[in-house]
């Protein structure tokens, strides 16, 4: 039976980071999308480029990033264990978007790709799901409250 689609975050662990020692995994709260959410996505990156001349599609740097940005705020609500590059230790907590935006502006392309995938595939998000993670709970209203 298929069910609908909960909006409520899930603590994901990016695949070259699940070898780490666990209190060392950097987690996102990555939220699944729906159908709707998918074609907002599309949109954010299809205004990105115009046709150019001989049918070529001309794309625009600076709007790309900005619609990388736009997808990250979109699917991740907090960050636990990042490094922030210069940085003498990690960062325990990354809430709120201008934090969220300027770590999504140090990810890897292919770490930004993996959310944005998990994101669009609940059996990926949940494969990659942080296991045994009890220092935070999801409330049924979806919202993360501590333990």
């Amino acid at each position: 039976m298929i069910k609908g689609v909960s909006r409520d975050p899930i603590p994901f662990v990016v695949e070259e980071d699940r070898n780490s020692p666990m209190e060392e995994q950097t987690i996102f709260w990555i939220k699944p999308k729906t159908g709707h959410e998918a074609n907002q996505t599309m949109a954010r990156y299809a205004a990105a480029g115009r046709d150019g001349r001989k049918g070529y599609r001309d794309l625009n740097v600076g709007k790309l990033d900005n619609a990388d940005i736009e997808e990250f705020l979109a699917i991740c609500t907090r960050v636990e264990n990042f490094w922030f590059a210069g940085d003498e230790k990690p960062t325990k907590i990354v809430e709120g978007p201008v934090n969220l935006t300027n770590l999504c502006r140090e990810l890897s392309s292919d770490v930004l790709i993996e959310l944005m995938d998990a994101s669009n595939n609940l059996s990926v998000l949940e494969a990659g799901a942080k296991k045994g993670y009890s220092s935070l709970s999801t409330s049924s209203s979806g919202k993360q409250k501590t333990a």
